[in-house]
Parts: structure tokens; C-alpha cells; sequence
């Protein structure tokens, strides 16, 4: 392998890094507390938040977006992927408004008090609702940077 595909590699596994340390140390007070199913799909959202961020803002730099067809097939993924985190949104504001604290409770709390348990939910759902936006807010810049680097290269 050549020193510049070490590079590249090494550039993956950094942020593959920094998206994991993140992911734990929001995650962790979580443990035990939040059933699986949601505390999984919390845990994907904060990795694909890291990588949407690293992609929005170092466009130039990943290298499978020098070719335009993977450009054009990822703005078209953009579009689903934008849709079933609104949908998700929706689902938890809906489940926010609708159901108890206990919905997301994954038996495993019975060592805490109440108030604890509760603080805990409710950290949960803004941290949630925050990285949701946060990632929506991310898909509809990329597709801004992606259409703007396809205008650029095809202007110049």
C-alpha cells in the first residue's frame, strides 16, 4: 500500500475513533437504563451524526466523494435518509406525548429511585431530539455542499 492510502486509512479509523468516544461517553449514563431498541438506534444516530459532520464539513478530503456518481447516488440516499429520521422524530415526539416514562424503561433500573430514573428519561429524550436535528439539520447541508461541488467542478 502507498503512504497516501495509509493515510487514508489511518483518516477512517481517527473519526471511526472520535465517533465512538462520543457515543459512549453520551451513552453511557444510558446503560441499563433505556431498553435496547431505542438506546441502539440512539447509539447509530450518534455515529452517523460524527460521520454526516465530517462529510458536511471535509467534503474535499473523503475520497470516495472525488467521483460524481457516488456524489449523486449518496444525494439521492440523502432523500431517504432525511425522511425516515423525520419519521423517527415524529415517532418520538409522539411517544413523548403519549406515553409514560416507563415506555422506555429496560428493567434493568430497579436499583434506582424514581426522580433518578426519570432524570435519566429525560436526559434521554433531549439528547435524542438534539442529535435527531442536529442530523437533519447536517443531511440538508451536505446536500447543499454536494450540489455546490458538483456546480464548482462542472463550472470550472
Amino acid at each position: 500500500m502507498s503512504r497516501k492510502v495509509q493515510l487514508e486509512i489511518l483518516k477512517e479509523l481517527l473519526w471511526l475513533g472520535i465517533a465512538v468516544i462520543l457515543c459512549l461517553g453520551v451513552t453511557y449514563p444510558l446503560f441499563g437504563v433505556i431498553d435496547n431498541q431505542h438506546l441502539l438506534l440512539n447509539i447509530g444516530l450518534i455515529v452517523l451524526f460524527v460521520y454526516y459532520f465530517r462529510f458536511t464539513v471535509f467534503l474535499g478530503d473523503v475520497r470516495i466523494f472525488k467521483n460524481n456518481y457516488i456524489k449523486a447516488g449518496f444525494f439521492a440516499l440523502n432523500i431517504g435518509v432525511f425522511l425516515f429520521t423525520l419519521e423517527r422524530l415524529q415517532y418520538f415526539f409522539y411517544v413523548f406525548d403519549n406515553y409514560d416514562n416507563r415506555y422506555f424503561a429496560s428493567g434493568n433500573e430497579i436499583e434506582m429511585s424514581q426522580p433518578q430514573f426519570f432524570s435519566m428519561v429525560e436526559f434521554f429524550k433531549k439528547e435524542i431530539v438534539f442529535f435527531m436535528i442536529g442530523f437533519l439539520i447536517l443531511i440538508v447541508f451536505l446536500q447543499f455542499r454536494l450540489l455546490f461541488s458538483k456546480w464548482k467542478r462542472k463550472k470550472s
